[in-house]
């Protein structure tokens, strides 16, 4: 399930009301996954101009409407040590840390995030595909959880749940 507009439209009437930069810094990754290019460089913007010095505005550059490339993201990642970020902040320096090339770094966080359950299936996915190119299919096996295990209702998932199974043998 995606963002919706009335999702959107609500984060808005937050960031209206409360206007604090976290409020900015979610609206802009809903806008970002939402494709919503105008919403997430508002949200961008706003971040830049009322909290410049934040990690919140200095993650909202490595999202991908951003369009940063390979330095900037390295950079970003570099300058934002992960620890006491929030999950959503922290879920955002992990993808832009993969994105970087920087994926070893990213792996230990990322599983911070899925153990604690404070991570979405697609971190699920992403951390059990950091395992299997590391060899270790048996950690992408526990990465993933029960994504998967209902091949009639998402045949691809189940699909790389085989492939892992497959390697754990």
């Amino acid at each position: 399930r995606g963002i919706t507009s009335t999702e959107i439209r609500y984060a808005q009437l937050l960031c209206d009301l409360r206007g604090e930069a976290q409020d900015l810094f979610r609206l802009a990754v809903s806008a970002d996954l939402a494709n919503d290019p105008i919403t997430f460089e508002s949200a961008r913007t706003r971040l830049h101009s009322e909290y410049p010095d934040s990690i919140q505005a200095r993650l909202a550059d490595t999202l991908p409407a951003a369009r940063p490339d390979p330095d900037q993201l390295r950079t970003a990642v570099d300058a934002n040590p992960p620890a006491d970020m929030l999950p959503l902040q922290l879920r955002t320096w992990c993808h832009a840390a993969i994105r970087a090339g920087l994926k070893e770094q990213a792996m230990e966080p990322l599983g911070t995030l899925v153990n604690r359950g404070e991570g979405m299936p697609a971190d699920r996915l992403q951390l059990a595909e950091l395992y299997m190119n590391e060899k270790k299919p048996w950690k992408a096996l526990q990465a993933l959880g029960l994504i998967g295990t209902n091949p009639a209702a998402l045949p691809k998932l189940a699909a790389v749940r085989a492939r892992i199974l497959l390697a754990c043998d």
